[in-house]
Order: C-alpha cells, then sequence, then structure tokens
C-alpha cells in the first residue's frame, strides 16, 4: 500500500470512530431512550402524548381530563399555565412582561414557521474529550426525537443563535434548560434558567420572544440582565 493511500485510510478511520463515539446523550425519561425495550402500553401512551398540541391549552386539559392518571399528566399540567399564558397575550387580555425582540438576535432566519413546541438544553460541563459544553435542541417540548445536536467549542453559539433561528413560528412554545450556567457568548442575548427551573417563551408575530413562565434571567451583550420571575 502506498503512503498516500495509507494515510488516506487512517484519517478515515479516526473519523468514523470519532463520529460513532459523538453519540447524543440518552434522555431515559422517554421510552425509545431507554435500554429495556418498551411495552406496547407505554408505547401507546407515548403517541397518545405527542399527539397533543402542546401549544393549545384546550388540547392539554383535554388530555388532562382523559387521561387523569396518565405517564405524562405532570408535562401536561406544567405545559397548561404556559399556553393560557400564551393565548392571553395573543388576544391581547394580558402584556408581556419581558419581551426580547427578534432584531436582538441580528438576521432572523426564517424556517419552517409553524407554530410548535420545542425545547433547547445547555450544559456548560458535560465534556466530549477534550471539548467542553453542549447544546440540544428537540422537535417538541416533551423531548420526543433530536431535532439538533451541537457540541464543544461551538456549543455556545448554537444555544445562544437557538431564539432567533428556530423556525418556530407565532404562537410557538420554547423551553430552555441552561441548568442554571450561563453560555459564553457576548454577541447574542442569552437566556439563562436558574437551577432546577425551565423557562418559557412565546412567539408574538413579528415582535420576538415573551416570557410566559419560569425564573432565570435574559444577559445581553451589553451586560444588562432582565430577571426572568
Amino acid at each position: 500500500m502506498c503512503h498516500s493511500c495509507f494515510l488516506l485510510l487512517l484519517c478515515f478511520n479516526i473519523l468514523f470512530s470519532h463520529a460513532v463515539s459523538a453519540k447524543v446523550p440518552d434522555d431515559t425519561r422517554h421510552p425509545s431512550r431507554r435500554a429495556e425495550k418498551p411495552s406496547a402500553r407505554e408505547i401507546e401512551q407515548e403517541r397518545e402524548w405527542i399527539a397533543v398540541d402542546k401549544t393549545s391549552a384546550a388540547a392539554l386539559q383535554a388530555y388532562l381530563d382523559k387521561k387523569p392518571k396518565g405517564r405524562r399528566c405532570k408535562e401536561a399540567a406544567e405545559l397548561l399555565p404556559v399556553a393560557k399564558k400564551l393565548e392571553a397575550i395573543l388576544s391581547g387580555t394580558v402584556k408581556p412582561t419581558v419581551v426580547i425582540p427578534f432584531g436582538t438576535y441580528g438576521e432572523r432566519k426564517i424556517a419552517w414557521e409553524k407554530k410548535r413546541a420545542k425545547a433547547v438544553s445547555y450544559d456548560a460541563k458535560r465534556r466530549f474529550g477534550n471539548e467542553v459544553g453542549a447544546c440540544w435542541t428537540y422537535e417538541s417540548v416533551d423531548f420526543e426525537g433530536g431535532g439538533g445536536f451541537s457540541k464543544g467549542v461551538h456549543a455556545h453559539l448554537a444555544y445562544a443563535a437557538f431564539p432567533g433561528s428556530c423556525g418556530a413560528g407565532p404562537g410557538s412554545i420554547l423551553a430552555f434548560d441552561s441548568g442554571g450556567d450561563r453560555c459564553p457568548n457576548d454577541r447574542l442575548p442569552v437566556i439563562v434558567s436558574t437551577r432546577g427551573k425551565v423557562v418559557y417563551f412565546g412567539i408574538i408575530g413579528d415582535v420576538g420572544h415573551v416570557h410566559l413562565a419560569g425564573e432565570g434571567q435574559v444577559a445581553y451583550p451589553d451586560g444588562k440582565t432582565v430577571q426572568l420571575r
């Protein structure tokens, strides 16, 4: 084998082994993330929960009425007042207390623009070899189906840019969990959740993101911080 071919093969093996080892951490709250095979009942219960419109107070209330002891009742009960708050703001009966204008994120990237519920988490302590920091985005607030994943030195960029580029349209709900860690970004506003809490924001038309619930703060590049209560 020629020297150049050997080097090419060696590089391929290194890249392949790195790709295999860089797996998204398991979320054991969801049956599909567990090592053991979920039961048929668990799968059916998850399908029922996934089908619920988590941005709709009526849909969440209907789920709670139908499944008062369901596996996802806790999540539904937590989301219900969040959805009610967003609907009240959208109807004009309640004014938002904290608004992050889209303009603060720079140019907004328009993607699917559908009403949806999405969640993002940031962990500044998780390690991937010599790299530190992780960012996950999910397709729904029940963490069903990973929609994206960043690691290491680029994670803080993905986390901070998420609100303005998430592809969620008006009426959507975004959930943030930073575990109390402040994402190290000095170019964009960063949402920080109090440790053990989840911060919820809603999308209002072309205005921006409005705080709905949860404790934490918004940290702006100029050093200004706004408390979330």
